[in-house]
């Protein structure tokens, strides 16, 4: 199973990455956030993040079903910081 991992980790260069960004979007149910304004912000930060390009391959982004802050708009977390 730690080779399997290992190998997924490998696949999406987990290595390479120094930011993870957490987006509060596509909630199943919301509770803060509109839906829609998250899948807005999400479309936002993945086109943002390719127009970098090989500028800056270094960054991870994945959903994040709420973080319950975000009453006024979609709220990103950014791993380490």
């Amino acid at each position: 199973m730690e080779d399997d991992l290992t190998e997924i980790a490998r696949e999406l260069g987990l290595h390479e990455r120094k930011r993870h960004i957490f987006l509060c979007c596509d909630q199943t149910k919301p509770k803060c956030c509109r839906r829609d304004l998250g899948l807005q912000a999400w479309e936002f930060l993945k086109g943002r993040i390719a127009g970098l390009g090989a500028c800056e391959p270094r960054l991870l982004r994945s959903k994040a079903n709420c973080l319950r802050v975000c009453e006024r708009g979609p709220i990103a977390v950014v791993y380490p910081d």
